[in-house]
């Protein structure tokens, strides 16, 4: 019992402990705060990306949307989404579509899971709540 009491202790050993534990916790801090900062930035640029994708798309998929070309408007996403054979990059595409304005279908990275020519359904309440986002406004989103 005498090991709990803290009056026993040399003040030394209360000088080391309350110097590593200060600096134990300031560590933790900086990780702490460097690891939100990473985040943001990550966010940042993953939406910049996101939307600089989005005009490419929205280049090209008008002509294919007016022809009804379900094949190029694929091509296209499956372009966009592998940058050459094996090559992985930081950001991977691993989902992309190509909705119409009444949230059907024309072209998906996973064409089995989500078929073209039927109304697009996500699975999980976060997409639900991004598609109904997606389906009201007429101008990009950042």
């Amino acid at each position: 019992m005498a090991l709990l009491n803290t009056t026993s202790w040399s003040l030394a050993f209360k000088l080391s402990l309350t110097i590593t534990a200060v600096v134990t916790s300031v560590g933790f801090l900086i990780g702490i705060l460097m690891v939100v900062q990473d985040w943001k930035r990550f966010q940042n640029d993953l939406a910049e990306k996101a939307l600089l994708l989005s005009e490419s798309i929205s280049i090209t998929a008008p002509k294919a949307m007016l022809r009804k070309d379900y094949w190029s408007l694929y091509l296209s996403l499956k372009n966009m989404a592998s940058k050459g054979p094996g090559a992985r990059s930081e950001h991977e595409i691993t989902d992309a579509m190509i909705l119409d304005a009444d949230g059907i279908v024309q072209a998906h990275l996973h064409p089995a899971e989500h078929p073209i020519g039927l109304l697009f359904s996500p699975e999980n309440e976060d997409d639900k709540a991004l598609f109904r986002e997606a389906m009201t406004v007429r101008t990009p989103l950042c």
